[in-house]
């Protein structure tokens, strides 16, 4: 009798098992598909579906903390261990493109750096000078420092804008710049549509040449000094 005990939690302790790596699983394909952004998908998927996995699935241990100590560690080992071997597997789309291994598993190191030291953009040109013009930075995200493909990339006829741009989001809303929509884009561009077009362009010659003019002798004045860019560049905006 007690055989046929041992041998049921056995099957039970693997069923459970089972289940939470299907559920595991699930989270993954649905953050690759829908790439859901925000605090609430990430506690639903990364808190909220292990913790009612904990609570249904009492037969791997005696005591909810023992099941707790089990499923979560498994549900979130196999969800990073799935999407580390996706990302530098030859099936990702960018797998062909080269860089960092550390930049093809997560933005992290990027992020570090500019917490750390603020100095990404310096980090990103010397992977260029080690790679060459096409640099993979990110698990999905390329740096090409070609001349030629900034009309193909950023011209109107470009490549969507990707998550970067969500960043440009405030309280009064997101400026025409931000916008990742290409219909919400288009009408909100309408207004500014006469003032951008190449007659226009043509009018503010004069005004542009003048302030970079301003600009450089600024620059000129403190030759040999510390310069806030950020700041003139604001100024010349």
């Amino acid at each position: 009798m007690s055989l046929i005990v041992a041998s049921s939690n056995l099957f039970a302790d693997l069923d459970g098992r089972i289940l939470v790596s299907i559920a595991s699983l699930a989270a993954y394909f649905v953050y690759h598909r829908y790439e859901p952004a925000g605090v609430l998908p990430a506690l639903g998927f990364l808190v909220a579906v292990p913790g009612l996995l904990s609570a249904s699935l009492r037969g791997i241990s005696s005591t909810i903390l023992g099941t707790i100590v089990v499923i979560f560690p498994l549900y979130w080992s196999l969800l990073v261990l799935v999407t580390v071997a996706y990302r530098i597997s030859p099936f990702h789309p960018l797998a062909r493109y080269p860089g960092p291994l550390l930049c093809k598993i997560s933005k992290g190191w990027i992020a570090y750096l500019v917490a750390r030291y603020g100095k990404a953009h310096i980090y990103v040109q010397e992977l260029h000078e080690k790679y060459g013009e096409v640099v993979r930075i990110g698990p999905n995200e390329l740096s090409i420092s070609h001349k030629d493909m900034s009309t193909a990339v950023l011209g109107a006829k470009g490549l969507p804008r990707g998550p970067y741009y969500d960043t440009r989001e405030h309280e009064a809303g997101v400026s025409l710049d931000g916008l990742r929509d290409p219909a919400l884009h288009t009408i909100r561009r309408k207004p500014w549509a006469r003032g951008m077009n190449s007659t226009a362009m043509k009018y503010y010659e004069d005004l542009v040449r003048s302030q970079v003019g301003e600009l450089a002798r600024a620059f000129h004045q403190r030759e040999g000094e510390k310069v806030d860019i950020s700041a003139w560049m604001t100024f010349f905006g």
